[in-house]
């Protein structure tokens, strides 16, 4: 069985980070692209995202949160993904030259409409996959190695995590512009692998370890599919990486007449929220934020994102008392003509940040 873990960087490590990449011929990747629209605005009307809400209402706490909404310091902008600048089959082969992992690349496979990818013959589990429209990046090495039951030797620690992450993006022409990484917000973590002792405990084993980058755009910080998630191994080797950042257009501004008034955000906000908080006991509103949500689809549009912290009576007979904390969270588009795809619109009406549900069963953020 294995198991994952973080931990959040002190800010001050960062500036690791920050001197590695400094090193780096960084001109092409800082230069503004022209913006390509790859999705065409539809009319969107905020009222499809309010859930049908209980017809009496549950207190919270942090309801002050909403006043919030519609205070801009400056009004946000909306970005689209550019088209590669090259073939991306070529793009690939170009990738896979600098990656220490045999793929057969004679044959491709195709996965979606958007998505295509190689395998390697030595080792199933190794795969490379890239997104023909924005550029984004899957690359796992192969599990092969790490199947033994033993930690890995030589994994490297703390700030050379980092170092050797940077290098590998800068090997892999990967580096982002740094005014695009949000310095102040780096994970390390890893991947370990857990047996049965035979005495009622486990035997842990380290595998990888592993660094997460994360984006902004004009001081606003990006979720969404925006990120950058790297497994690194033996004496720094590279087993893996998540490489979701794509290029995007010099940003276009925002007028008010683009805006969804902030009272009608705040009424759907309200109406969601009461429909998450029913049935659960001191409910509290834990965070509104002005963010940008990349869609994966060539969109980061701004949008408010609300995290609630729902308390619910999941005791037994022997703890009939016990309250379990199951956060929940959604995101509501501010744009009156809104080009994203947000999750609601895909599955669920709001997603939660972690856990369960009682109608909609397990569902959580992907890594």
């Amino acid at each position: 069985m294995s198991t994952l873990f973080h931990t959040v960087i002190r800010p001050a490590l960062a500036v690791t980070i920050t001197a590695l990449m400094s090193t780096a011929s960084l001109g092409a990747n800082v230069a503004l692209l022209p913006s390509t629209t790859l999705i065409k605005p539809v009319n969107f009307n905020i009222s499809d995202l309010v859930l049908n809400v209980p017809t009496t209402e549950t207190a919270f706490t942090g309801q002050e949160l909403l006043d919030s909404i519609g205070r801009y310091k400056s009004l946000p902008m909306t970005y689209s993904a550019v088209e590669l600048d090259k073939d991306p089959v070529a793009k690939s082969i170009a990738l896979l030259k600098r990656l220490n992992v045999k793929f057969n690349t004679d044959r491709f496979i195709p996965l979606n409409d958007k998505w295509f990818g190689f395998q390697s013959d030595e080792d199933p589990s190794a795969i490379f996959e890239l997104d023909s429209r924005t550029g984004n990046v899957h690359f796992n090495a192969g599990l092969k190695r790490y199947n033994g039951e033993e930690s890995t030797p030589n994994l490297p620690k703390g700030e050379e995590i980092i170092q050797f992450a940077a290098q590998h993006l800068i090997n892999l022409e990967l580096l982002p512009p740094l005014t695009e990484i949000n310095l102040q917000k780096i994970e390390l973590g890893g991947l370990n692998m857990a047996i049965p002792d035979g005495q009622r405990g486990s035997k842990i084993f380290e595998k990888l370890k592993t660094v997460r980058a994360f984006r902004v755009l004009n001081g606003l910080e990006v979720e969404g599919d925006s990120r950058i998630v790297m497994n690194i191994g033996e004496k720094g080797a590279l087993a893996g990486v998540v490489f979701k950042w794509p290029k995007v257009g010099e940003g276009q501004a925002l007028t008010e007449n683009d805006l969804i008034p902030a009272v009608k955000i705040r009424e759907a906000a309200l109406s969601n929220i009461q429909r998450v908080i029913a049935k659960t006991q001191n409910p509290e509103l834990k965070e509104v934020k002005l963010v940008l949500y990349d869609d994966g689809q060539g969109i980061i549009e701004p949008a408010y994102h609300f995290i609630i912290n729902r308390n619910f009576n999941l005791g037994t007979a022997v703890r009939a008392t016990e309250l379990t904390m199951i956060p929940f969270d959604f995101y509501l588009p501010i744009l009156n003509k809104s080009r994203a795809v947000f999750p609601d619109m895909e599955s669920v009406r709001v997603q939660p940040l972690d856990g369960i549900d009682e109608k909609q069963g397990n569902v959580g953020k992907d890594e």
